[in-house]
């Protein structure tokens, strides 16, 4: 595999995904689990540590869902609503474990957003606290090369309210600001319509790539931002012979980082198309760009946008910087011993041969029932990312690019950073119809002297996170996260605790 193989590829996806005016899809009405769930063809996404993302990953490696999942890292209202409405009709032949985990999540995700929502607000409040964060570094060479940017130590009351509303099957709309302190901020600001199984959608969301726990090698979903973005919202088959690839799904995203970390605010450019070869088999390519902007020796020209999604534009112009990966995900036929997903993402950072010189790999295995214990998931991840040679650049830098492969504060990609490797154990458990969870991972990373937190975050530390959920009422939330990280002199961590509700009109 070469570097125009791929960008060629994921090109040719991309493409496909969109122009291909022969699709033929399933029906567009979505099954509505006896009229509890809302049936819109148009929603928007969901956070990307909502519960519910989880709980559709656990479905899938459980077997539950009629369709497949397409491997991106957040996904709309809609679609996680039909998804778990599948699980519940499949669970409902299964042991009596899965059919009250199943009907615990559709009655959880209709609490929290209603049948058929015209207006809905979810304020929060609690405490938040945070210590010792810092964010990707800038620069490739010195002296614009930098180490970790520290963030402000904060801690008091944190408060937000996300409004959302449905306009009828094809408009939707939501708005979510955040307020630390005097502080203010919009995480989420997004309008989308939708038909049939496409989904357009402006405004601030996260996108990410990948079905890995830790995160993806391309795209990990840690900071919105503005963009365009387009996608389909259910997998479609492809018209005649290609309908041998099996089920097909896309996204693609755009827009521009106007920001003091980005100078000469160049563009974004993000897409990812899978295939569904088999129920038990999921293969996609992921890749994005920073390209143009005032920095940028050349045009922004049709030529040029072609020759960069072919990989034909020459660096050494400063005119694009991209990172590709391409994801495989397996589940084993071995559901009556031990339920097992296994998963790989192997990505290259903008260069011919650094697919095999300088990859970027994240490697895992899922285990959605414990047995015995069939409350509990388990799963394990190793991400390695290796530093440059050979002609190939570090992970994550560019010299046309100095913002580095990094949103505000956090880092675009993985979030190890680039040079180094990360062991990852991370679990989560389900109790009382799926009404208490609590998820918690564990880590132990050794960052290199080319990763975005280098040189003072350089070496070896250890870590760990947990997230605990409670549906303490009816349309009522209490949650607790923390996380923290302890290196050769440093620590870094926060914690935050609140309580959310949900009201309708």
């Amino acid at each position: 595999m070469s570097r125009r193989f791929a960008s060629l590829g994921g090109a040719i996806v991309a493409a496909a995904l969109i122009a291909s005016p022969g699709w033929t899809q399933g029906p567009t009405e979505l099954p509505a689990c006896g009229g509890r769930l809302a049936t819109a063809e148009a929603s928007v996404h969901l956070p990307i540590a909502h519960w519910s993302l989880a709980a559709v990953r656990r479905a899938e490696g459980l077997g539950l869902l009629e369709e497949p999942v397409a491997p991106r890292r957040t996904l709309t209202r809609a679609t996680v609503a039909r998804l778990l409405c599948q699980a519940e009709r499949r669970a409902a032949d299964q042991p009596s474990w899965a059919a009250e985990l199943a009907e615990g999540w559709v009655a959880r995700f209709a609490e929290e957003f209603g049948p058929a929502e015209a207006l809905r607000a979810a304020p929060r409040a609690g405490y938040a606290y945070q210590k010792g964060l810092v964010a990707p570094g800038l620069g490739e060479f010195a002296p614009e090369r930098t180490g970790p940017l520290p963030l402000g130590d904060w801690n008091g009351i944190e408060s937000g309210v996300e409004l959302s509303v449905q306009g009828g099957r094809h408009l939707a709309a939501a708005v979510a600001p955040e307020a630390f302190g005097r502080d203010l901020r919009l995480n989420v600001g997004e309008l989308a319509v939708g038909a049939g199984a496409f989904s357009l959608s402006l405004g601030r969301q996260s996108v990410g790539y990948g079905a890995t726990e830790g995160g993806g090698v391309v795209l990990s979903g840690a900071e919105p931002f503005d963009a365009l973005q387009f996608e389909t919202t259910r997998a479609l088959r492809l018209p005649g012979v290609l309908g041998w690839l099996g089920p097909v799904d896309g996204q693609m995203v755009l827009s521009r980082f106007e920001e003091a970390r980005h100078p000469g605010a160049p563009y974004f450019w993000g897409a990812s198309g899978a295939i569904h070869p088999h129920p038990r088999l999921t293969l996609a390519v992921h890749r994005a760009a920073l390209f143009g902007g005032e920095r940028s020796e050349l045009p922004i020209t049709p030529k040029n946008l072609w020759l960069m999604l072919i990989g034909e534009v020459h660096d050494r112009k400063n005119f694009e910087n991209q990172v590709v990966s391409v994801e495989g995900r397996l589940r084993l036929p071995t559901e009556s011993v031990l339920p097992l997903t296994l998963y790989l993402e192997w990505g290259s950072e903008d260069a011919a041969g650094a697919w095999r010189d300088v990859p970027g790999r994240v490697v895992g295995a899922f285990v959605p029932r414990v047995p015995g214990v069939n409350a509990l998931a388990l799963g394990a991840e190793y991400a390695s990312f290796r530093p440059s040679c050979c002609g190939n650049p570090p992970w994550y830098r560019h010299v046309g690019f100095p913002g580095s492969w990094a949103k505000e504060s956090q880092p675009l990609g993985h979030p190890l950073g680039g040079e180094g490797q990360e062991w990852l154990l991370y679990g989560r458990v389900e109790l009382f119809e799926a009404r208490f969870e609590i998820a918690g991972r564990g880590y132990r990373r050794n960052r290199g002297e080319e990763n975005l937190y280098a040189p003072e975050r350089a070496g070896a530390s250890t870590g760990g996170a947990l997230d605990a959920r409670w549906r303490w009422g009816p349309r009522t939330d209490v949650r607790l996260v923390a996380e923290a990280e302890r290196g050769r002199g440093w620590t870094a961590g926060r914690l935050g605790a609140a309580v959310e509700v949900y009201r309708f009109w």
